[in-house]
């Protein structure tokens, strides 16, 4: 395009704008109206002046800005390049720049939009440079006015006010002018240098720089007003970016160095714009940005600078981590700056953020609690700040495989933690480890000064689980392990196996071990050891001990006459001693009920006298207490309670023994009884199930006799030993699961009941009022055993005596009701399971107990009874209309447009206007370890598409009384592991 000459771009700017009048036009007032900070101006002016000092002929001179507010406007002055015709019609032309080499639209002349900017609040801005003194009117046409030259300066702006801004307006923008924030300075590379005055006030920004490295400089933005002055230092990171400009990375520190958040979030293209990122530090850049300088856009196909301008910060970030960590100067501040939550909403968080998550994995950048650096594999996170205290280097690695913990001031900021921990797998060293490798490594705590043991059980004094009684059963319950140091520094645990106390607080005796007397000193230790339980030595203790090992079989019954004195006069502590003692010497007369012969054994092997036991153990060899001991007693004034209740208390039994087995449960019956249970790794496996002594004996020589007095002592069984479990544990948790032990299943599936008629049956499904009369005779204290057995009790309707009569009579046994149950020809009677329950809600994706066989379906014909309906109207009509309720009135009650339909019992339809969304089945488990009843269209659906994912389950359990749902997304796993009986409609009538 041909150049034109000033005066000829001033003819043809007077005719455009009488052109545009005439049509209405109005851009020019328009892209006077583009910004929404109507202070916007101040920072485009600065930019100008920026870009005109840039272009002078003497750059060793500092850059100078005055902005002078008056009652009438605001001059702008500066000591830059001076405006030539070209400066002059490029700010008058809507289309126009004399930025040479800088093509972004960052540049203030292009299209005249930044300097539209001063037309917020002026109509006729005055240009005051070089040889040029123009007014602009009409936003595009220069008009010569009276020469006006600032002594120092080359240019000046007046910005006269426009007439209609009110007094609030002018307020602010004074406000706005001499609270100008001073950042900017940061990424001005000409100006250092700006006084701002309203003839009132004076407010002097500069700024002073110092280089440290090649891309490090130390910048200080000084502020001075009214005779003081304030400072912001920072640490620039900068780098050249070609053509592109360059790249900044701004971090403010204290006086002292330390880093301190920057306060504003909002990147910088030389000035802020709105674009705001998520780390507390300031960044620059020569960003292509919208029109109005607010905001940053990033598209590969319209700002592919912006993209590549995203690597030479990438590149920037790593130059700045790798600086700070020569210079030793990454500590906890620094990474407080930084924002670590999951996601990154803008990709120049994302950048910076990248190339810390790289930084951290590769780099020794982590300071440990040593002050030395580390990589973050090296480091573990102290689950309790007293383990800082307690663990020292070398047991760091021995107990946690790391060199260090991380440092106390980064345990401070949780985010940060918590990122290392979820990206970095940063380990926790945590007390459950603790105690595991002190349960398994006894010489561990074999050398350790007394101090280290006070600051250990002020730890476990926080954490009851590593030590009570509740927890005992974890292989690294630190109650049986050696942890404490006895007064001549031996460690022992304090209980011993069978819980009795292996050391005592007071002071040492023969026999006895106390705690070393430093720790029962502190009075923290002293409340451990009594939290713990831990007795005090008592008056006797010594005597007891004395007469413990002295034990004579000679003078047997003056032994135990002695012994059980020193017993009922001592206090709790003595005779837990006593029969800690006990339990380890064969010190109990008795007399084998086989052949009458006298032998002594320990107390856990003798029986007390008891005619049901003689019974039950008539075929059985067993030691029962000699009646001497009692005779002897007696005539020393002692009667037999008092010395069968000492006795009892010694571990001699007075009713049948439950003695532990070794039971081997196969994998799959473990992985049931798990199931549900997170417990990962799997490091130890533990069963505790029992049998009764003289179990087998007995049922090889059945007579009425002993299985009445059996009967009888089942009853008095303790709640303990009903149950068998199975105790799985990890590194960390220790879950338990129980099952029906040994002995029950043994007489639950023997032939060891006699009926009226004197038949020996099994108790499963025989009913109670058909037994012998002798076990009407004796009475068991509890009958918590008859379910247990499969026994029917008295309270079995007459419906339900016929129902079971007749299955015995056709011999129907579990697997022929299986089938009856598969078919849909033959006719029976129907069975249904009459119980009563509430639907629960629960969240769990579920999946429940593994089902055994399907012939398990009729184990729990005790609680059925015949009906009239239909088998599946029976077992699900009702199930289907409290599940239809439940998901209206909870799940979906928000929709309106969603309708559950009831298609047949056990199917719901969910419609969402006429178009089926899902289908909803009730199941039934009538007991655990049994299969699902499901309706027959279950097997439909899923012929047809075996792969779909519009079906879900709410499984009722009768057993338990809740409902668990199984998700569309978990249906597939269910089936896997799950066996399901569909139910036909079958009519059950009776011949």
């Amino acid at each position: 395009m041909k150049s034109i000459s000033l005066q000829e771009h001033i003819a043809q700017s007077k005719i455009a704008v009488a052109a545009n009048k005439a049509k209405g036009n109005r851009h020019g007032q328009l892209l006077s109206m583009l910004y929404s900070d109507p202070f916007h101006f101040i920072e485009e002016l600065l930019q100008n002046a920026e870009d005109a000092i840039a272009r002078r002929k003497k750059p060793e001179e500092t850059g100078f800005v005055k902005i002078v507010l008056s009652e009438t406007g605001i001059d702008f002055l500066h000591n830059g390049d001076p405006f030539d015709e070209r400066d002059l019609m490029a700010v008058t032309t809507f289309a126009s720049t004399t930025k040479k080499g800088l093509p972004d639209i960052n540049q203030i002349g292009k299209f005249g939009i930044g300097f539209r900017s001063v037309y917020g609040i002026t109509d006729s801005p005055e240009i005051h440079s070089g040889s040029h003194h123009y007014r602009i009117i009409d936003f595009e046409i220069p008009e010569s006015v009276e020469i006006e030259n600032e002594i120092g300066f080359t240019t000046l702006i007046r910005l006269p006010f426009k007439k209609n801004l009110n007094k609030e307006f002018l307020a602010n923008l004074r406000w706005e002018l001499l609270n100008l924030d001073s950042s900017f300075l940061l990424f001005l590379q000409q100006i250092s240098h700006i006084e701002i005055s309203d003839g009132y006030e004076t407010v002097v920004l500069s700024a002073a720089t110092e280089k440290y490295e090649n891309q490090l400089l130390a910048k200080t933005i000084y502020t001075s007003r009214g005779g003081e002055q304030i400072q912001k230092r920072f640490l620039l990171f900068h780098k050249k970016a070609g053509k592109l400009g360059e790249v900044a990375i701004a971090v403010s520190i204290s006086d002292l160095g330390e880093f301190l958040p920057s306060g504003s979030r909002k990147v910088s293209v030389y000035f802020p714009t709105q674009f705001r990122i998520e780390h507390d530090i300031l960044i620059h850049g020569r960003f292509t940005t919208t029109p109005n300088r607010e905001n940053i856009p990033f598209s590969a196909s319209h700002t592919p600078e912006n993209e590549k301008l995203l690597l030479e910060l990438s590149a920037l970030t790593k130059s700045m981590f790798r600086l700070l960590m020569r210079s030793s100067k990454l500590n906890a501040g620094f990474f407080a700056l930084f924002s670590w939550s999951d996601n990154m909403r803008d990709p120049i968080s994302a950048t910076i953020r990248s190339e810390l998550d790289a930084f951290i994995r590769d780099e020794k950048c982590l300071t440990g609690a040593s002050g030395k650096f580390f990589c973050v594999t090296d480091l573990c996170l102290a689950e309790d700040e007293g383990l800082l205290r307690l663990i020292g280097k070398k047991d760091i690695a021995l107990v946690f495989h790391r060199f260090d913990f991380l440092d106390r001031e980064l345990l401070e900021q949780e985010q940060f933690v918590n990122y290392l921990r979820k990206t970095h797998k940063l380990r926790l060293a945590d007390i459950d480890t603790l105690a595991f490798y002190i349960a398994n490594n006894p010489q561990f705590l074999q050398r350790k000064p007394i101090d280290f043991f006070a600051q250990l059980y002020k730890i476990l004094a926080l954490y009851p689980r590593f030590w009570d009684l509740k927890h005992k059963g974890r292989y690294y319950n630190l109650r049986f392990s050696r942890i404490i140091p006895d007064h001549r520094k031996n460690i022992l645990p304090p209980f011993g196996a069978s819980g009795q106390p292996a050391i005592f607080i007071g002071k040492p005796s023969m026999g006895i071990s106390t705690v070393h007397p430093e720790l029962t000193a502190d009075a923290d230790c002293l409340n451990f050891f009594r939290m713990l339980g831990i007795p005090e030595t008592a008056p006797g203790i010594s005597e007891a001990e004395r007469l413990l090992q002295k034990f004579n079989p000679v003078s047997v019954n003056a032994w135990w006459l002695k012994l059980y004195k020193l017993y009922s006069e001592g206090d709790e502590t003595l005779r837990m001693r006593i029969v800690s003692k006990l339990e380890q010497i064969d010190c109990v007369p008795v007399v084998l009920n086989s052949n009458g012969e006298k032998q002594f054994c320990k107390p856990s092997a003798a029986y007390l006298q008891n005619p049901l036991l003689d019974k039950f153990l008539t075929f059985y060899p067993a030691f029962f207490v000699s009646n001497k001991l009692f005779q002897y007693f007696s005539a020393q004034g002692v009667g037999y309670n008092e010395l069968s209740l000492f006795l009892r208390r010694a571990g001699v039994s007075d009713s049948i023994k439950l003695i532990p087995i070794d039971t081997q449960l196969s994998e799959s019956e473990r992985a049931t009884l798990r199931e549900g249970q997170e417990v990962f790794p799997l490091v130890r496996e533990s069963m505790n199930d029992y049998t009764i002594e003289g179990l087998d004996s007995f049922l090889s020589h059945l007579t009425i006799a002993a299985s009445a007095a059996l009967w009888q002592m089942l009853g008095s069984i303790p709640e303990n030993y009903r149950e068998a479990s199975y105790v799985f544990e990890s590194y960390v948790r220790s879950e338990t699961s129980l099952f029906t032990p040994h002995f029950l299943n043994l007489l639950r599936d023997s032939q060891w009941i006699f009926s009226s008629d004197t038949r020996l049956v099994c108790p499963n499904g025989f009913r109670i009022d058909e037994m012998h009369r002798a076990y009407s005779e004796v009475r068991p204290v509890s009958d918590w055993f008859y379910k247990k057995l499969g026994l029917l009790g008295a309270d079995v309707s007459s419906d339900e005596k016929k129902m079971l009569d007749w299955l015995r009579k056709r011999g129907i046994g579990s697997r022929e009701l299986s089938r009856l149950v598969a078919t849909t020809e033959t006719e029976v009677r129907y069975i249904g399971y009459n119980s009563e329950f509430s639907v629960v809600s629960t969240n769990s994706d579920m999946l429940v107990t593994k089902m055994s066989d399907a012939s398990l379906l009729a184990q729990s014909l005790s609680a059925m009874f015949p009906a009239s309906k239909n088998w599946y109207q029976f077992l699900l009509a009702d199930k289907t209309e409290r599940l239809r309720d439940y998901l209206m009135k909870s799940v979906y009650a928000a929709s309106k447009t969603i309708q559950a339909t009831i298609e047949s019992a056990g199917i719901i339809a969910l419609y969402d206007k006429d178009v089926v969304l899902r289908y909803v089945f009730a199941g039934i488990r009538p007991d655990n370890g049994e299969a699902v009843l499901v309706n027959h269209q279950w097997r439909n659906l899923f012929e047809k598409r075996p792969e779909r994912k519009d079906v879900s389950l709410f499984i009722y359990n009768m057993s338990d009384s809740t409902c668990v749902e199984v998700k569309p997304t978990q249906l597939s796993a269910f089936l896997e592991k799950e066996q399901l009986v569909v139910i036909h409609p079958l009519n059950f009538t009776e011949r």
